[in-house]
């Protein structure tokens, strides 16, 4: 039936084979399925090929849910007493830094998923953590697909650093918005967290006819916390272009209306149905999604609105005055935020990262009120904007740092040349502009073309140290212009601009320069440069702290504060913020009192000191240890994602964390090759590789085969598998315990061949070697406390580190697995689910891993998902960062028992998993194939023996064996299974 998982093999035509294809289309006699290669266009006609139903299931119970049970059928066939009852499974408990493994295919080693069907209704248990999870999107969501080659039927979220949803409800629901393919179009939906139920509404077109009687078509991006109006869940804003946004054009703020009253609208299909614009699922409203503009054209748009405030102080005191602005520099403007009254804009002078203008328009009185740059006041100075971060705040603007700096043409570069050649004592340079010597000041070499067809290179002067800084007219953090030499060949080396001389014609000399800084591990001592040598203006922030920046624009309209108590640095050290990839909670505890928190137990005025000096209270580590055994977070490529936009829960102390695995040279120090198709893993020092704990290894999106045991040899033949020795003269000859070997054909050069990294969010899937043990919040969603726990550890800052007593893992294999990860989660407003992004319901997940833009080879690609939060659970004294003790009743033994031993293991660990009950055990605690035993092998007989040998959250198998006073085996108890708790 439509939705089923097959199995293709033996076709004639090899490309109608399939280890995991879908049922798309399916009638009484015929079905159709998508395959990974293209086919004869004549398709298969042989007969002899073999299909067989391929559903998968996670058979694990949902986490805190009652369950109701019969034994022995209606008539009690088993004589069972009682027959019928109920049981309530535990919550996801915090604390354990217990990291499980992947689950893979016994026979194929591929990762193993549940079948995911398309429909909004199914809840799939994820089998590593009992949370629920559902589809949000479906694949025709998009309305394309099939491979169309335009877009691709998927549904992908949007950056966790946007809020999706609407801060109030509309007939009892949530409206959230979801992106829609590549493009992020998005898609409506309208959520109700106490059901769970999800309509989807249509896709969020919308059109704009300016005064010359253009039209334009445009869309609500999901990256966008385009709602939030009070009590308008049904109000979306954005922004639209006059002159089809063709050169000249001005900007546009406006708003539609969503009038279908929630009422779920038929979706695409993956085969190629298109939705048009016209018909979006569901108008927008009785005009069909006409943006009504709150900025009308043709002299009162919202350009000319920038321009008056920044240009001529219009209206009085609400934005920076600049005689060089023109909004057509800076015509990227985008709605970040809706709060309340307000409306946040940011508008870049070109792509992400560029510098860029915020403005703050108040919709009641129709005015902006506030406005300000990214790159000119001293606390930011040269800094571009990443990207908002919404704090749902009627009284903040908050957006991640970049720096433009040796960056190139996508944010531009600021830059200096030198007149004359400088030694690495000299403390005064004499510079020109870098791009045509025309002015002494910083020039773009990648000039920027703005709305009018101008293109345009100058930014604003050079600046020395200021009185009022840190450091006084002597420059200090944050106190004078940082600088960064291009010349590798001498040292990229960084400078600051203490003291601005004059300038005449087209140079300016800089009367006196600190030389030789590093910051954060980056610069480079003092030396000499030659003439022409250039510097680029660097954002000091972005190296400082690698956060963003927060702006309490009712306090400070104009952006000017300079002693850090309205404009200031949210620093990496400030537990719970990420650059630009992060929603963060705006800085006040209760009732917009407008005190940060820089943990959750300080909320002091802010200040220039605090900015400075003020540490967090404590460090929540990601790097937390088992059984006293370090993990790393998940990689050196891990992405962070963080998000905290319940504003409507009842719980606020805690945020969601997403760490993907991507790879990275930190797990080992390189693979030396030992002979033939046999190699050798060197353990690394950033991330040790503890052979106690679950381990796994990949090439690529390719699970190996771990053949690790007593006697195992690998076969030299390219086989894929690999091997962990635990005694000498295991796995490849010559091993000693602890070394780790592979057989692999092709290994991706040059040396050191390592781990590696595709990209910010891609795996690679190529021939590297990924030798990793999990950790205990990588490659999950998880809910970060903010409450400390017990103090583990001192930083180098001399912050306690806390442990995980107040954190847990939400979802992990429904994530999406390794290398194959989720992202972007966010939650509804009333914290009853998270949303995310995964692959996980790609029958094809373990060939592409991720989405292959819209090709051929993949129609399903990725979706939306949610998972259901379940409540805080209780403290319940646990210690899950160690094995749990297990209380083992030893009896008298029989045969001569003179003392007893207790062998256990866990199913997990077995190569193959029984079907029937008990299981067939050969007792492995671990992963390598030999038989575990407590560590004392003479327990007395008719004792209690409490054993530390349970693992958080699993079932134990033990079996007590007695043995004689020659130690052989005589007696043996019933096997036991233990709930670990």
């Amino acid at each position: 039936m439509v939705g089923d998982n097959i199995t293709v093999t033996g076709m004639a035509n090899a490309a109608y084979n399939d280890a995991w294809a879908r049922v798309d289309i399916a009638s009484a006699k015929s079905f159709s399925y998508d395959v990974l290669t293209t086919a004869s266009a004549s398709g298969d006609t042989s007969s002899g090929g073999k299909i067989i139903r391929a559903d998968r299931y996670s058979l694990a119970l949902a986490a805190a849910t009652t369950y109701f049970y019969r034994i022995g059928g209606p008539s009690n066939s088993c004589g069972a007493s009682p027959a019928t009852g109920q049981f309530t499974t535990m919550n996801i408990p915090n604390g354990n830094t217990w990291a499980e493994g992947p689950l893979l295919d016994p026979a194929t080693q591929n990762q193993l998923f549940p079948s995911i069907f398309n429909d909004r209704t199914t809840y799939y248990v994820d089998p590593l953590t009992g949370a629920q999870v559902k589809r949000l999107g479906l694949y025709g969501d998009g309305g394309i697909g099939g491979g169309s080659g335009i877009s691709a039927p998927w549904t992908n979220g949007s950056a966790a650093g946007f809020r999706s949803c609407s801060l109030s409800t509309s007939n009892g629901g949530y409206h959230c918005w979801v992106g829609q393919g590549e493009s992020y179009v998005g898609g409506l939906y309208w959520i109700n967290g106490s059901t769970g139920e999800v309509r989807f509404l249509g896709l969020m077109n919308n059109t704009f006819t300016d005064n010359a009687g253009h039209t334009s078509i445009g869309t609500f991006s999901s990256q966008s916390s385009t709602n939030g109006a009070t009590g308008l869940p049904n109000r979306f804003y954005a922004t639209q272009s006059t002159n089809f946004g063709n050169r000249p054009y001005k900007q546009v703020l406006g708003y539609v209306d969503y009038t279908g009253n929630d009422v779920a609208v038929p979706t695409g299909q993956p085969n190629g149905t298109l939705w048009t614009v016209a018909d979006p699922g569901a108008p927008w409203d009785t005009n069909g999604g006409v943006l009504k503009p709150l900025t009308l054209p043709p002299s009162n748009t919202l350009s000319d609105m920038m321009d008056l405030c920044v240009r001529s102080n219009t209206p009085s005191g609400a934005c920076q005055q600049d005689s060089t602005f023109t909004a057509a520099k800076f015509a990227g403007c985008e709605v970040d935020e809706v709060v309340g009254d307000y409306i946040k804009l940011g508008c870049n002078g070109f792509q992400q990262d560029s510098v860029a203008w915020y403005f703050v328009y108040r919709i009641s009185t129709s005015t902006i009120v506030a406005g300000g740059s990214s790159y000119s006041n001293p606390t930011t100075r040269w800094c571009g904007n990443h990207g908002a971060l919404p704090d749902n705040s009627a009284s903040w603007i908050s957006a991640g740092t970049s720096n433009p700096g040796l960056n190139g043409a996508q944010a531009g570069e600021y830059e200096v040349s030198l007149t004359a050649p400088v030694t690495g004592g000299s403390t005064s340079f004499t510079v020109t502009g870098a791009v045509d010597g025309t002015i002494g000041e910083p020039q773009n070499p990648f000039p920027f073309t703005d709305a009018n067809g101008n293109t345009w290179n100058y930014l604003q002067p050079a600046q020395g140290a200021n009185a009022g800084g840190p450091g006084g007219l002597s420059g200090g953090n944050l106190n004078g212009d940082l600088f960064i030499f291009d010349d590798p060949a001498n040292g990229d080396e960084i400078v600051r601009l203490v003291s601005k001389g004059s300038c005449s014609g087209s140079t300016c000399t800089w009367q006196a320069v600190a030389r030789g800084l590093v910051i954060q591990g980056v610069g480079a001592p003092a030396a000499s440069h030659p003439v022409g040598t250039h510097l680029a203006a660097i954002c000091e922030p972005y190296y400082r702290q690698r956060g963003g920046i927060m702006w309490n624009f009712i306090n400070d309209p104009t952006r000017a504060d300079i002693t850090g108590t309205n404009v200031f640095g949210i620093g990496q050290n400030l537990s719970g913020f990420s650059t630009g990839h992060s929603a963060v909670r705006e800085p006040n505890d209760v009732n917009d009192s407008d005190v940060f928190l820089a943990s959750p137990d300080w909320t002091g005025t802010f200040s220039a000191t605090v900015l400075a000096d003020t540490q967090p209270s404590f460090n929540l580590d990601t790097m937390l240890p088992f059984a006293g055994l370090d993990t790393d977070s998940g990689g050196v490529g891990s992405q962070n994602y963080l998000n905290w936009d319940f504003e409507n829960a009842s719980f606020k102390d805690s945020y969601l964390l997403n760490l993907e695995f991507l790879g990275g040279q930190g797990f080992g120090t390189g693979y030396t090759n030992v002979t033939g198709n046999i190699w050798k893993f060197s353990n690394g020092t950033d991330v040790p590789f503890h052979p106690e704990l679950p381990y796994f290894s990949m090439q690529g999106l390719k699970m190996g085969k771990n053949i690790s045991g007593p006697d195992s040899l690998l076969p030299n033949t390219g086989s894929g598998e690999y091997c962990v020795a635990m005694n000498t003269g295991e796995c490849w000859a010559g091993s000693n315990p602890g070394n780790v070997y592979a057989d692999f054909t092709t290994m991706d050069g040059p040396a050191p061949y390592q781990c590696r990294l595709a990209g910010e969010n891609s795996g690679y899937t190529g021939h590297d070697w990924c030798m990793v043990n999990p950790s205990t919040y990588g490659n999950s969603l998880s809910q970060m406390g903010y409450i400390k726990g017990n103090t583990i550890s001192i930083d180098p800052r001399g912050v306690p580190v806390s442990d995980s007593a107040n954190s847990r893992r939400l979802v992990q294999w429904m994530s999406g697995g390794w290398r194959l990860n989720a992202t972007y989660l966010h939650t509804i407003p009333d914290g009853s689910f998270e949303t995310f992004e995964s692959c996980v319901g790609d029958p094809h997940i373990n060939v592409n891993g991720t989405n292959d833009g819209g090709g051929v080879s993949d129609v399903y690609a990725c979706g939306e998902f949610m998972v259901k939060i379940p409540p805080q659970p209780p403290a319940d004294g646990i210690d899950r960062t160690n094995y749990e003790n297990v209380t083992v009743t030893i009896g008298a033994g029989s045969g001569g028992a003179t003392h007893a031993r207790v062998k256990y293991g866990y199913t997990e660990n077995e190569t193959v998993r029984g079907t029937t009950w008990p299981p067939v055990m050969h007792f492995y605690c671990t992963q390598y194939q030999g038989t575990c035993y407590s560590s004392n092998q003479n327990l007395p007989l008719n004792s209690q023996q409490i054993l530390p040998i349970g693992v958080p959250q699993r079932v134990l198998f033990y079996e007590v064996e007695y043995l004689n006073s020659l130690n052989q085996v005589v007696a043996s108890d019933f096997m036991t299974a233990a709930a670990i708790p």
